[in-house]
């Protein structure tokens, strides 16, 4: 804090003594750092452990800003840091927003304790609410600006699991965290940028061909307006359609460039979609590296079946655990197939957790591929080998499931399905005898907006202090569209 008080200190004789020197008025420009701009983050669950870096913030998470895109002349006027609050599970529990001057710290090198610990310097603000939020950090810049560093950190802190903010990580590249800057006094340059997640395709069946649209996004992230910006799309490394070009982007602004081509059934069940953005690098920008952006698209399905009998299909395994006092880590789980008892076929997976701290989930999840712009109602199925009578035995655990717009990362994210147990699902002849297979599912009817994904998973979650192993197999999703 007394270094703090000292570089105040020098910052404001610095702007008294230059108080009564003339000053003319220069041109105010814009830039905006995002993603691209993201050195690093970490979500710290506790101050012995931390998870890998997933799509959201939690708890003591830090997120470190590259801010040398500004320039070193640049008189700044005003700064704003922009997050999206996805949800937060305690609504009336606010979170504080905190600014770190030192920016030593970086993920997997940093200690967990040392990260959760970190000291910050001052508090930007308190909040509580779901959506866009935004606070003004133009003192904060204008100090990490004077004392030389490049990097700009942002500490999150508040209740476990409460806030679930967007990361760099997030799905949706309209979500993540973005800092804007003004300032006067210094060269502009325009920055173009896109996003895979801002390349959209829909398609229709108007007749005998499949009309395809192809829609991207392109923002100026720079201080200048970007004219005459080329933009091509390729499919498949093969250009389609010509070099399409827009006016006018101002800084700051989106641009929306859309093509569409008709195309002769059958079309393959997936696509690489690149767009370049000024291919011929013909305007000087900012950064370079950020005017291309490739997507994978998965032509949607009805239907999906796993049984687990090769691998692990397109499922795949997360986790939300306490710490383990003992070790210092995350309380072990683990999730494998197995050969022997299944459902359908040879194999299916155990979830595994320690569940002595009465607490932790463990899941397996995959994005489901849907058309922008729609209303879907999602079904999922799956079986669960029960080995104890629930009536008579104590319940050490819940199975869990999900179905929403964004990938699940919490232990809050899931519904518990114990209630929705059909035992009449059982295997015939069984009657109220255990072991025996019995069926969960859950129903759920999601507005894609602007995603290309909608995720589903299922997993258990501990409730009882002993150690938790159990079977699942044989999962399938409905996708049904609703028509308009």
């Amino acid at each position: 804090m007394k270094k703090l008080m000292v570089i105040l200190v020098l910052l404001l004789s610095f702007l008294v003594v230059n108080a009564d020197v003339p000053q003319t008025v220069p041109l105010t420009h814009q830039i905006l750092l995002d993603v691209s701009d993201v050195n690093d983050w970490a979500r710290v669950n506790d101050y012995s452990w931390y998870k890998y870096k997933d799509s959201v913030l939690l708890l003591n998470s830090l997120i470190k800003f590259n801010i040398s895109d500004i320039p070193e002349d640049a008189e700044i006027v005003q700064a704003k840091l922009r997050y999206f609050m996805e949800d937060n599970h305690f609504p009336f529990t606010p979170i504080t927003i905190d600014y770190c001057i030192n920016n030593s710290w970086s993920f997997l090198s940093t200690s967990p304790s040392d990260l959760y610990n970190w000291l910050y310097d001052l508090q930007i603000g308190v909040d509580a609410a779901i959506g866009w939020r935004e606070f003004d950090i133009t003192d904060e810049l204008i100090i990490q600006q004077y004392v030389g560093e490049p990097f700009f950190t942002v500490k999150f802190q508040g209740y476990p699991s409460a806030p679930r903010i967007a990361s760099s990580a997030s799905v949706n590249a309209d979500l993540q965290p973005m800092i804007t800057v003004q300032y006067e006094g210094a060269a502009a340059l325009p920055d173009l940028v896109i996003y895979p997640s801002w390349i959209n395709i829909s398609m229709d069946t108007p007749g005998e061909t499949i009309l395809v649209s192809l829609k991207a996004k392109i923002r100026n992230n720079g201080s200048m307006a970007a004219q005459n910006v080329g933009v091509q799309f390729f499919v498949a490394n093969r250009p389609i359609g010509s070099l399409q070009s827009v006016p006018f982007i101002n800084p700051g602004d989106i641009a929306e460039v859309v093509i569409e081509r008709s195309l002769i059934p059958p079309i393959p069940d997936e696509m690489t979609v690149l767009v370049s953005v000024d291919p011929s690098n013909a305007i000087t920008e900012l950064d370079e590296q950020n005017n291309s952006a490739t997507l994978f698209f998965q032509i949607p399905r009805t239907h999906y079946v796993e049984s687990f009998e090769q691998n692990f299909g397109d499922w795949e395994m997360d986790f939300d655990v306490p710490i383990d006092y003992d070790t210092g880590g995350p309380r072990d789980c683990s999730i494998t197939r197995v050969q022997g008892q299944a459902k359908q076929g040879s194999y299916s997976v155990q979830m595994s957790i320690d569940g002595r701290s009465d607490d932790g989930t463990v899941w397996l999840t995959k994005a489901i591929p849907v058309f922008p712009e729609s209303e879907y109602e999602i079904h999922l199925s799956f079986w669960h080998w029960r080995e104890n009578d629930p009536d008579h035995v104590n319940t050490s655990y819940h199975v869990v499931g999900f179905i929403g717009n964004y990938p699940p990362e919490t232990e809050t994210d899931f519904e518990i399905l114990d209630g929705l147990v059909l035992v009449n699902n059982a295997n015939p002849g069984q009657g109220n005898q255990y072991p025996r297979w019995e069926n969960y599912t859950l129903t759920r009817t999601v507005e894609s907006g602007s995603m290309q994904y909608i995720w589903v998973g299922f997993g258990m979650t501990a409730v009882y202090e002993t150690w938790i192993s159990v079977l699942m197999d044989y999962v399938s999703v409905e996708v049904n569209r609703i028509e308009p």
